[in-house]
């Protein structure tokens, strides 16, 4: 409920409290005029958070020009009692959810990022390990009738990239997996949003339901 004073506003008025009941204590007791009593009153909706210090001013002012009465203050702390009552449970835990999916969104867009880097990294290579196994099989051929035993150990090192190959072909594999459940738990966090919008808007109709339909007050 801070408004532009900040804290410092705040820590000014107790301190100005603390003075009046040093004064209180040190002069003889006096009764308080209407004014000072309507001031008080202000105060303490004050420090229980129901108005900013925007509100705070500008009942002050009223209070000291003779335009706000106690049917006034009445009226501020019962539209602080229904925005209160508006602000149920659900409506706590709705803004708790929706922080929760925040959160879980920008885990699963480092995730993509990081996967997605791996992905790219690995493809390179793939890449460069196919073009040096295509190389030494064009060496093994090359060299297979005029030394076996050369062309053997350029097999020998192409079957090893081979595998190397293979591992890395898995660990694509499994990354793209990855990928698509990421893709499929933002997909689920978007419904849930969407679900919180509609439990949000819900709130808000039945409030104002409630507000509408609250018979008056007699007198």
């Amino acid at each position: 409920m801070m408004g532009h004073h900040g804290m410092g506003f705040l820590f000014r008025l107790v301190d100005e409290v603390l003075e009046q009941n040093r004064a209180n204590r040190e002069q003889k007791p006096r009764e308080l005029s209407e004014k000072e009593r309507l001031e008080e009153e202000l105060k303490i909706i004050y420090a229980s958070g129901d108005i900013d210090e925007d509100a705070f001013d500008r009942m002050r002012i009223g209070i000291r020009t003779g335009k706000v009465t106690w049917q006034d203050l009445e009226q501020l702390k019962k539209e602080a009692a229904e925005r209160k009552l508006a602000e149920i449970p659900e409506e706590r835990d709705l803004k708790r959810a929706r922080a929760d999916i925040e959160r879980q969104r920008g885990a699963l867009l480092r995730a993509k990022e990081d996967s997605s880097a791996l992905v790219t990294d690995l493809n390179n290579r793939l890449a460069g390990l196919k073009t040096e196994a295509n190389e030494l099989e064009s060496k093994a051929r090359e060299t297979l009738k005029t030394d076996e035993a050369v062309a053997r150990s350029y097999l020998e090192q192409r079957q090893d990239i081979e595998d190397r190959i293979i591992k890395i072909e898995q660990q694509l594999a499994a990354l793209q997996r990855d990928l698509e459940r990421v893709e499929e738990l933002s997909s689920v966090l978007d419904e849930k949003e969407e679900e919180l919008k509609i439990l949000e808007a819900r709130g808000r109709l039945a409030a104002l339901r409630t507000r509408i339909q609250k018979p008056k007050e007699a007198g």
